[in-house]
């Protein structure tokens, strides 16, 4: 079976974008059955309040927020410390799969330009490891890193997977 309808554009962009797609909703879905995002607000909430606290003792040097926050400080480790675990669980189940396709499509798509950008970007040099393609191309991995990110924050916004704090 030929491959070349999946490895060079314009099948390769389809490709790249649908994969981009279904991979954020799969670890949309993860995040959303494994991590409980009212608790995790709840604790970003409690940092977020010593933070604040922090910041104005640093400006006022009251010793009353000092008090305070010596207070708060076991609840804000114990919150940071939960709010960790419980973001990185996900990973567990989308890691090795994730692993699993990069390692597959590699071969395919090494140094094959994906999209031509209308300005060069020498950043972009950065990311490349002894890639022939010019700054101003993306290959595979950096369109599927922004494609990826444009679908996980709307599936985020989507299925109430976001971290936004809320008072």
């Amino acid at each position: 079976m030929k491959l070349d309808w999946i490895v060079f554009p314009p099948g390769s962009f389809a490709f790249l974008t649908l994969l981009a797609f279904l991979i954020s909703l799969f670890v949309q879905l993860v995040n959303k059955k494994t991590v409980d995002y009212q608790k995790l607000r709840r604790l970003n909430l409690i940092q977020k309040e010593y933070y604040e606290l922090q910041r104005e003792f640093l400006r006022t040097g009251d010793k009353k927020i000092k008090k305070k926050m010596e207070k708060l400080k076991p609840d804000v480790d114990r919150a940071r410390a939960e709010s960790f675990s419980m973001t990185m669980k996900p990973m567990l189940y989308t890691t090795l799969p994730l692993l699993l396709i990069w390692q597959l499509l590699n071969p395919l798509y090494r140094d094959i330009p994906i999209v031509r950008l209308p300005l060069e970007f020498p950043f972009l040099s950065l990311f490349r490891r002894d890639s022939p393609l010019p700054t101003n191309v993306l290959g595979y991995i950096s369109y599927y890193m922004l494609v990826s990110y444009l679908f996980s924050f709307i599936l985020q916004k989507v299925l109430g997977t976001t971290l936004e704090v809320e008072r």
